[in-house]
């Protein structure tokens, strides 16, 4: 059976023309303030512009595929690509496994069960979808700290 990771993060948008769409997808599309998306342009401003996190989630999205030696996609929870885009694209290329894994390294009904949501959602009845929920007590993640 071909597995393939769909590794997932929060997201950040890429460009600051971006930050009122990141914003709102958020908030889940309520309205947001001007206030606060010129508080947060200038958050990012302060940081070159835009964050990091998108970088450094490619990063160990490169890391976790050559070390597994299986397909890795990232899929974001509030920007792209979204977790719907990178589910679509695993199975496209033939998986028949899915596993699902945040960045997050402790299970949180909220944070975590969120992005099972999503994942589970996006592939359906396609493909096995296994979740990866907790894994800040894992024997190798410990013994980087």
């Amino acid at each position: 059976m071909k597995t393939a990771v769909v590794l997932m993060a929060y997201g950040s948008p890429t460009r600051p023309e971006d930050i009122p769409a990141y914003f709102s997808d958020i908030r889940g599309g309520r309205p947001v303030r001007h206030e606060a998306v010129d508080e947060l342009a200038e958050r990012y401003r302060r940081i070159g512009g835009s964050s990091p996190l998108n970088e450094i989630t490619e990063r160990q999205r490169a890391a976790l595929e050559h070390e597994l030696h299986a397909p890795v996609y990232v899929g974001m929870k509030h920007w792209t690509p979204r977790i719907a885009e990178a589910a679509d694209d695993a199975i496209e290329a033939g998986a028949e496994r899915i596993v699902g894994l945040v960045l997050a390294p402790h299970y949180s009904s909220i944070s975590i069960g969120g992005y099972r949501d999503r994942l589970v959602e996006a592939v359906g009845e396609r493909a096995e979808t296994v979740m990866i929920e907790s894994w800040h007590d894992h024997p190798p993640f410990l013994d980087l700290i």
